[in-house]
């Protein structure tokens, strides 16, 4: 039997207040969402957890902004080095990016490629369910 279906939710802690609403959309749809919110324990190893969410991860939802990118945020930029690796090494869609306000010229170079979804968009949490959806079926 295969694992269920899960997204990990990488993003910025300066950005749960978007991420929040993302995951109660996804979770409203019917989706397994891996958010750190929910997964990390007190007294749990962070880094442990980190590791197991990727691991179970069939899809990264990406939620670039400003934070995301800060030299001082680590985590979130070693968690979208983790997708685009699987996704060189796999050729399938392995993440999706969310742009919190950026424009494209401060996206990292090797994700200017690829179709983002603006997430301040008045759909942006239809169109990131129906991305996740998408990929989810197609699995």
């Amino acid at each position: 039997m295969m694992a269920s279906f899960t997204v990990f939710l990488s993003h910025s802690s300066k950005d749960k207040a978007f991420v929040d609403a993302a995951f109660e959309a996804l979770h409203k749809a019917g989706v397994r969402a891996w958010y750190d919110r929910y997964e990390i324990e007190p007294g749990d190893s962070i880094t442990t957890k980190i590791n197991q969410g990727l691991d179970a991860a069939h899809l990264g939802l990406l939620f670039i902004s400003d934070s995301f990118l800060s030299k001082e945020m680590g985590w979130p930029m070693q968690e979208a080095n983790y997708f685009f690796q699987q996704r060189i090494r796999e050729s399938a869609k392995k993440f999706v990016v969310v742009n919190l306000g950026l424009p494209i010229e401060r996206l990292p170079p090797l994700l200017r490629d690829y179709r983002y979804i603006d997430g301040y968009a008045p759909d942006g949490y239809q169109q990131i369910v129906e991305a996740v959806t998408r990929v989810k079926d197609s699995s």
